[in-house]
């Protein structure tokens, strides 16, 4: 069985299963709050933080299903919170 880690034997090419993708329709949602204390300086300094919200038609098949994995389901909606932080020199 591929889930018995004695039996993983190294990593395969970078083109190992791209014949296997395909197109699953979703929906987005993203909501932020934008902190940026140098808007009129030379340096750019900003801050971000915000939820993003993903949400498709089918289950998206990511992890494992098997008794010998606890907690791990395959879900249709995806939910992240982030932190950008943006540094940089204006021209």
């Amino acid at each position: 069985m591929f889930l018995d880690i004695s039996r993983i034997y190294g990593s395969s090419g970078f083109t190992k299963g791209l014949g296997q993708l395909s197109v699953v329709p979703g929906l987005n949602f993203r909501a932020a709050l934008h902190f940026d204390w140098g808007a009129y300086d030379e340096f750019v300094k900003a801050l971000e933080a915000g939820i993003m919200a993903d949400f498709y038609f089918k289950k998206i098949p990511i992890m494992v299903e098997s008794p010998s994995v606890p907690n791990a389901e395959n879900r249709a909606f995806f939910i992240n919170l982030y932190l950008t932080l943006q540094l940089g020199k204006r021209t």
